[in-house]
């Protein structure tokens, strides 16, 4: 386990390995990996897309779509609050492999159940369906990011997460169109959307039979009854460790303001920029991909090391961004600064997630990830509260939150650089080497 010092040591200077995503990408068991966790994503977003239409397809008759929507994404959270002790357990009780490979075929009897919740187009029986794929996600994610380390060593752990912050927004993006496509579609024949989620399961189950091997961690904590246990002693270890709560920290902020977002941008493309539906999905679209990019460009600045300096960059791109977003009337320009945005947001959440990975002592590195969750699913809760409190109670215009946000992340951009300013620093040091070294050699 690498200290905080170790991990943004100087000798940053060197040029960047040339064709180093490549070479990871030519790793096989990384390749199943990447395919293994992408079509999980992306089947949770059809499923959920479909769980969301059938919602307002029942509310043409009952008037209740709002609340079974509202419904929908608490359900999807409860099982990240409910189980997070017991998934880093066993993550770091078993080979992170075998937890991947089995959570993932768990996902195969959910969707048959879920082609019986479809034929019966019962809202209730389609929410169960949902909850065990959120309780599946909840068992997946701490040995998804808690193997990376194992399978790609650190000086490939930046682009690892690169790649896995690109794949995931991609599968959120492609999985939401396709399931309002093949709800459109389909909506009359449940059967052949019910076969298509259960195809998309069978094959992310037989990618993870490839995925790398990786040793067991070998914790022998014993199973506690009480689910909070866990998470209680993973905070503990966390403000132990100062550098981890705080990377903590920013990551549930960036889930936070990810989550109010989402929402935000739904009611500011009809206040401010008064906009169709379609233009709404495509504000998402700009903002999904954005970060995807920007995590991949994450990855490729960082190079062989976990680069934290560019944390402070995306807070501050975030902040006049968001900014920017809020004083536009303009649906080409909004579109433009939300990409920015979400481009700022991957330079932000890549080396966070990357350091917490690697900092994590290998024998609890489950519970650590695990912890980071469910503080990461508090933050999306809190967004819920505050959308409500600055829009329904104070009746705030979604351009004046969007200010505000915008105002918070720059102050909370300041403090970081108080709180780490050898590695901002550094960045920006190094930044200008870089571009001095260009510049020299333009003039050779």
């Amino acid at each position: 386990m690498n200290s905080l010092t170790n991990t943004t040591s100087l000798g940053a200077a060197e040029a960047l390995p040339t064709g180093a995503y490549s070479k990871l990408l030519r790793d096989g068991g990384f390749q199943s990996f990447l395919w293994t966790q992408f079509l999980a994503a992306f089947n949770d977003n059809v499923y959920k897309m479909i769980v969301s239409v059938t919602a307002v397809d029942i509310a043409v008759n009952q008037d209740a779509g709002s609340f079974y929507l509202s419904l929908a994404g608490a359900v999807f959270v409860l099982p990240f609050l409910l189980f997070a002790g017991p998934a880093g357990q066993i993550a770091d009780r078993f080979s992170k492999t075998r937890v991947l490979q089995i959570t993932k075929a768990f996902e195969i009897p959910v969707m048959v159940f879920g082609i019986f919740a479809m034929i019966a187009h019962r809202i209730d029986l389609l929410l169960v369906v949902l909850f065990c794929l959120a309780a599946q996600a909840n068992f997946f994610s701490p040995a998804k990011y808690g193997i990376l380390p194992e399978i790609t060593g650190e000086e490939q752990l930046a682009r690892a997460n690169g790649l896995i912050e690109l794949s995931t927004f991609a599968a959120i993006v492609l999985g939401s169109s396709f399931g309002a496509f093949l709800f459109a579609y389909w909506k009359s024949s449940p059967v052949k959307m019910g076969l298509m989620l259960l195809a998309i399961a069978i094959t992310g189950s037989l990618t993870s039979l490839r995925i790398t091997k990786a040793p067991s961690a070998g914790s022998r904590d014993p199973f506690y009854l009480n689910p909070f246990r866990e998470v209680w002693t993973g905070m503990r270890s966390l403000l132990a460790d100062r550098p981890m709560w705080l990377t903590v920290a920013g990551i549930s902020w960036f889930w936070f303001l990810g989550a109010l977002f989402q929402m935000t941008v739904i009611l500011f493309a009809k206040e401010s920029l008064h906009t169709s539906d379609q233009n709404t999905g495509l504000s998402w679209t700009a903002l999904a991909a954005g970060i995807g990019i920007g995590s991949v460009i994450a990855g490729r600045i960082s190079g062989d090391r976990i680069e934290l300096g560019i944390v402070a960059v995306g807070s501050t791109l975030m902040g006049v961004f968001t900014f920017a977003t809020g004083m536009t009337t303009s649906f080409a320009w909004a579109i433009l600064w939300l990409f920015g945005l979400g481009l700022a947001g991957g330079l932000f959440i890549v080396p966070l997630n990357a350091f917490l990975q690697d900092r994590a002592d290998p024998a609890e590195k489950g519970r650590i990830l695990t912890t980071n969750n469910f503080v990461n699913m508090l933050g999306v809760v809190l967004a819920s509260g505050t959308l409500s409190l600055m829009h329904d109670a104070l009746h705030m215009p979604a351009a004046h939150m969007l200010l505000v946000l915008g105002a918070f992340t720059l102050v909370g951009t300041v403090l970081a650089v108080k709180l780490l300013p050898g590695v901002t620093l550094r960045l920006f040091l190094l930044s200008l080497m870089h571009l001095l070294f260009q510049i020299g050699r333009a003039h050779v």
